[in-house]
């Protein structure tokens, strides 16, 4: 892949440099609508079980002994180990709930813990939680079973542990290695206790390796950067996620005390990705779009070329098919035509699943035309283009009369060189990858109520650039 940004300029940048959503999900939660019924969720999950076909969970595991500025997840800073074994006692109550559904007679292809820092747990209590997972969902062979770590307080214990449970795929926060941008973030973590876990986990039977990059933080350069490049091609993780940094200081408060004033630029924020883009490609990755590669040989890279990536609230993921269970607080699950999320609170999470078994809290029905534009969005932040005749034989639709108003839109990004209009096709470009969600967003029907309602999406989504 060759990509020059010899055609980008400051007055497109501009243009582009706006807020949007990431696209693990659509409609986007902000924009769900709460019309299901909240009390009706275990004969959704029951009637779910009667339908069979793989299904996907995710738990969530909200602790972290240090908090990270530039976090946007759901976390809880701690040093009290006490409140790991409590979590798990009420987790648990919730995974017996959904047992008693009988979703569990349906296979489970993927499973993955998130936090917060999974390996807050200890090996033991990440054996409880696995064996109650694994006592209600039997996983189906090839299975993907994966967990973020945190290189700084995981153990081999640890990942002796969950690699006799059967787990074999790893994610490792790193960000960026070099010492000032690690202080300005909070986050100090060495190269060498890094590849400690890499080296442990490889010994230990774990095949995949994916390891998280952000750019876009303070007092990142391209040198600087090119440095971390260097360690991490030297441990050649499966698959790398290069994310831009969302900066969301309305949600959350601590990244306010980030020096955003030493961020780079949107330009140099461009020239830091383009220059890891190219380094990744020549040592033989596979670009996925947006902010992802594998391996040729990852299953990642293959489900690409065939045509199953996914984009869910795990990011790209390789089951296309497979409905999503959440469990722990804040979890956001898609079950049964819905998307559930639970409470997002410990204390709100706790109370509801000690009442009653389950802790959702919010939903949204997926409607017809939801399906339809969650097809074409999806479509092009999986695969970087779209058929048209798929879609209109799908949901019986002529596709330029549908979406007249958003090819018209298109047409401007194509004038910039982001994407091609064909007759029978949508394709976005090598440089448009850069811009994907400007592209995607074009069909959000939610998105342009927004901006018709308050003119700019602000304090809603982070910036693209």
């Amino acid at each position: 892949m060759s990509l020059s940004l010899s055609g980008v300029t400051a007055e497109m940048i501009s243009r582009y440099a706006t807020a949007a959503p990431r696209y693990t999900s659509y409609p986007t939660a902000v924009d769900w609508l709460n019309q299901a019924d909240l009390g009706n969720y275990d004969q959704r999950l029951a009637r779910a079980g009667r339908e069979g076909g793989p299904i996907s969970v995710y738990v969530h595991l909200p602790f972290c002994e240090h908090l990270c500025l530039f976090c946007g997840c759901n976390v809880h800073i701690t040093h009290n180990r006490t409140k790991s074994a409590h979590y798990l006692d009420v987790l648990l109550r919730e995974i017996e709930a959904v047992g008693r559904t009988g979703l569990g007679v349906r296979p489970l292809t993927q499973l993955h813990y998130g936090g917060g820092t999974p390996t807050f747990f200890s090996a033991d209590e990440l054996t409880r939680l696995s064996q109650a997972i694994f006592a209600v969902f039997k996983p189906e062979p090839g299975a993907e079973i994966g967990l973020e770590v945190d290189p700084r307080v995981t153990t081999e214990a640890q990942i002796r542990a969950l690699a006799s449970l059967g787990f074999h795929r790893l994610s490792l926060g790193v960000q960026d290695f070099d010492p000032q941008v690690q202080a300005a973030i909070n986050r100090i973590q060495s190269v060498e206790e890094t590849r400690r876990v890499v080296d442990v986990g490889r010994a230990c039977g774990f095949r995949s390796v994916n390891i998280d990059l952000i750019y876009g933080l303070p007092y990142q350069t391209q040198e600087g950067f090119q440095r971390t490049m260097d360690e991490v091609l030297q441990m050649r993780p499966e698959r790398v996620a290069l994310f831009h940094y969302a900066h969301v200081p309305w949600l959350k408060k601590h990244q306010t005390a980030l020096e955003v004033g030493m961020a780079p630029d949107p330009l140099l924020k461009l020239r830091i990705f383009v220059d890891a883009l190219h380094r990744f490609v020549d040592a033989g990755y596979d670009y996925l779009g947006l902010d992802h590669f594998a391996l040729p040989e990852d299953e990642m890279a293959k489900a690409r070329r065939m045509g199953t990536l996914k984009r869910n609230f795990m990011g790209y993921g390789t089951r296309a098919n497979a409905e999503m269970l959440g469990l722990g607080v804040s979890a956001i699950g898609e079950i049964d035509g819905a998307f559930w999320q639970n409470d997002p609170t410990l204390e709100g999470y706790e109370r509801r699943v000690l009442e009653g078994g389950f802790a959702v809290h919010k939903c949204h029905e997926l409607e017809g035309d939801d399906e339809l534009r969650r097809s074409v969005i999806m479509g092009l932040m999986c695969q970087g283009e779209l058929a048209k005749s798929a879609i209109e034989r799908r949901f019986g639709i002529r596709f330029d009369g549908t979406f007249a108003t958003e090819l018209a839109e298109l047409a401007h990004l194509a004038k910039d060189g982001l994407v091609e209009l064909h007759p029978d096709r949508i394709l976005v470009t090598d440089l448009g990858q850069l811009f994907l969600r400007n592209v995607a967003v074009v069909f959000d029907r939610y998105y342009r109520a927004r901006l018709a309602a308050t003119g700019a999406p602000k304090s809603t989504f982070s910036r693209t650039l």
